[in-house]
């Protein structure tokens, strides 16, 4: 017979820390620079064409698409992904076509990325934008940022829209992240390099919250 005391028992069961993907756990324990520099990449500093350059050179990383202009503007795209996951990552320009203005690092849903885990880092965000709600009838789910524009950081999260005369979701601390934006700090650098509109309402902690666009 194996007796165990209830202290191991707990010990056993415990849930034990979400294991990531390298370079995200390097980015969260480790990182190279703070936000919004990612591996000396820096938004509104950082060339494009240097940027390719410090990429090409990062470990497990494979260039997907080199530096490319959009066909209805200057600005300059380039891709990768993070070899052995199902992530990857995007660095645009600004309008002229050189300096970077958006680092996105898209993080796949398995690494179950929570924004509990952001906030003992970097602390709350400041605003919540919700996007945009997308769905047949349903609206099923909503594009929602949480802002940091001191630090120039904002988290991208996918969650149900609960909303029946306007949108409606709920954040709570197991909200995963599906991307991390790098832009050069300030709201209306946000709102212009990540391309989206200014729905901005102030953070209140874990609750639901409105869209002010029905």
């Amino acid at each position: 017979m194996i007796l165990v005391s209830c202290e191991q028992f707990n010990l056993l069961f415990k849930s034990t820390p979400t294991s990531h993907s390298e370079w995200l756990e390097e980015w969260l324990i480790e990182p190279t620079c703070s936000p919004p520099c990612w591996e000396q990449l820096i938004p509104g500093k950082t060339d494009i064409d240097e940027g390719l350059s410090v990429i090409k050179n990062l470990k497990d990383v494979s260039i997907r698409y080199l530096p490319t202009k959009g066909p209805y503007n200057n600005r300059k795209q380039m891709m990768w992904d993070f070899d052995n996951t199902a992530s990857g990552g995007s660095a645009t320009t600004d309008k002229n076509g050189d300096v970077i203005s958006d680092i996105s690092l898209h993080v796949n849903s398995e690494e179950n990325l929570r924004i509990s885990e952001i906030f003992s880092l970097y602390g709350p965000p400041e605003y919540v934008n919700i996007i945009g709600c997308f769905g047949e009838l349903t609206r099923s789910s909503c594009d929602v940022h949480l802002v940091y524009p001191k630090i120039g950081m904002s988290l991208g999260l996918y969650l149900p829209d609960q909303g029946r005369n306007g949108h409606k979701v709920e954040i709570t601390s197991d909200s995963n992240v599906r991307t991390i934006n790098l832009f050069n700090p300030g709201v209306n650098n946000y709102l212009e390099a990540l391309g989206v509109f200014d729905n901005l309402v102030i953070w209140t902690g874990y609750q639901e919250y409105l869209s002010i666009n029905p």
